[in-house]
């Protein structure tokens, strides 16, 4: 019998093979990837909403002076909320499905938002 098992099948020595698990980093990286789509839209559009007041000086009635540096900044900022998960997921997680998914989150929160706009008028 002790002769068998060194010639017999890995199989047999070691059993099946265990499914791959998640790293740590992976895991952190799927957790912030999911937060990142989940609030960056959002955030991204009030930010994005502020940048375009202070960049025209008008909201309600309009000033002598815009300031452009400032809602460039925020425009910036708006920018990098929304390209935030689907870096994260790129870089983090390393598969191209979240990367997809963080890209389409954007799209499904505004359809979700028309269709219960839709749904309410």
């Amino acid at each position: 019998m002790s002769d068998y098992y060194p010639h017999a099948p890995v199989l047999l020595q070691y059993g099946p093979p265990a499914p791959p698990t998640a790293s740590g980093r992976e895991t952190a990286g799927q957790v912030l990837t999911v937060l990142a789509s989940v609030l960056g839209p959002p955030a991204a559009a009030v930010t994005a909403f502020f940048a375009s007041i202070t960049w025209s000086g008008c909201f309600l009635s309009c000033s002598d002076a815009p300031d452009h540096t400032t809602g460039g900044l925020l425009w910036a900022l708006a920018a990098g909320l929304l390209l935030l998960a689907p870096v994260l997921a790129a870089t983090m997680v390393r598969k191209p499905t979240w990367v997809l998914a963080a890209i389409a989150t954007p799209f499904v929160e505004v359809g979700l938002l028309f269709g219960l706009a839709h749904l309410h008028a």
